[in-house]
């Protein structure tokens, strides 16, 4: 059994964590300038803010196993198992192709040529970022393993299909947000 690997870009995650940070000193600020009132009165936006750049940023991510591909959009996570992956494609942005449809990657997009000249530049080669070619080709290489090793190419016992499921904890998390700033609104 070969490691699982978890791929998202450090913009993503710096946006995310920055998001966070901005809205605690937003907190901090309301609470020094204008007490409990303005914490309750602004905080909300603030925390609406910070959670839905987490939920767009940090969350989105593609996880490659063993058992196949997990691809966790802001609404939704869809797990592609190998028996129905097809192919995949990186043009704009990480797109599996599978027996029941195209699945598209938000947290993996495609490699601009800003991004790749940085990337060289700050690493010393090209490719040393996550984007949708490099997370492609790890896709393929954990593919064509599988085939090699002889698990992929055989019948299986039932029909295999992708598995959808919505994220509901970060729809909870927005939806509270969301409420909550609406509450204030009025104050």
């Amino acid at each position: 059994m070969r490691p699982t690997h978890e791929y998202r870009t450090a913009v993503a995650r710096f946006l995310a964590w920055a998001s966070v940070a901005l809205a605690a000193l937003a907190l901090a600020y309301f609470a020094a300038t204008g007490g409990l009132r303005e914490v309750v009165r602004s905080g909300p936006l603030a925390i609406l803010f910070a959670t839905a750049m987490w939920v767009s940023f940090e969350l989105p991510r593609v996880t490659v196993s063993d058992g196949g591909v997990t691809v966790r959009n802001v609404w939704r996570t869809i797990h592609v198992p190998w028996p129905t992956f097809r192919g995949l494609d990186s043009t704009w942005s990480l797109v599996l192709h599978t027996s029941e449809g195209d699945v598209a990657s938000w947290a993996i997009p495609a490699t601009s040529g800003f991004a790749a000249r940085a990337s060289r530049d700050v690493a010393g080669q090209a490719g040393k970022g996550v984007n949708a070619n490099s997370v492609a080709l790890a896709i393929a290489e954990r593919h064509q393993q599988l085939i090699d090793a002889g698990h992929l190419g055989r019948r299986t016992l039932q029909e295999v299909h992708l598995e959808r499921s919505w994220n509901r904890g970060a729809i909870g998390a927005l939806a509270l947000a969301l409420l909550a700033a609406a509450a204030s609104l009025p104050l």
